[in-house]
């Protein structure tokens, strides 16, 4: 399955900024690749990982708009992982198959 649980033993997480956010130029969404126009609320999303000794490193940083970013919120509250551009197609593959 696509989407798996993700554990406090990851190597890597997601963070969403605190609110929404106003596009100020051209902005494509990680998730879905649509245009998020100018002034058109959106999420920031920054792609964290540990190293070997435990050291946060900030490893990504892009744009979700506002849906994509409330889908992928909502998996991440069940405890699973996202990987982006296949959100989607995890929740139908998981509606499909089940959410164990």
């Amino acid at each position: 399955m696509s989407l798996t649980c993700c554990t406090d033993s990851s190597d890597n997480y997601v963070e969403f900024s605190d609110d929404l956010v106003v596009s100020r130029g051209t902005e494509f969404c990680v998730e879905c690749g649509r245009l998020i126009p100018f002034e058109e609320p959106h999420y920031l999303v920054r792609g964290w990982y540990f190293g070997e000794e435990g050291e946060e490193t900030d490893i990504s940083k892009h744009t979700c708009c506002e849906e994509c970013g409330d889908l992928a919120l909502s998996v991440l509250s069940l405890g699973y992982c996202w990987s982006y551009g296949d959100l989607r197609d995890g929740v139908r593959e998981m509606n499909e198959y089940g959410w164990d």
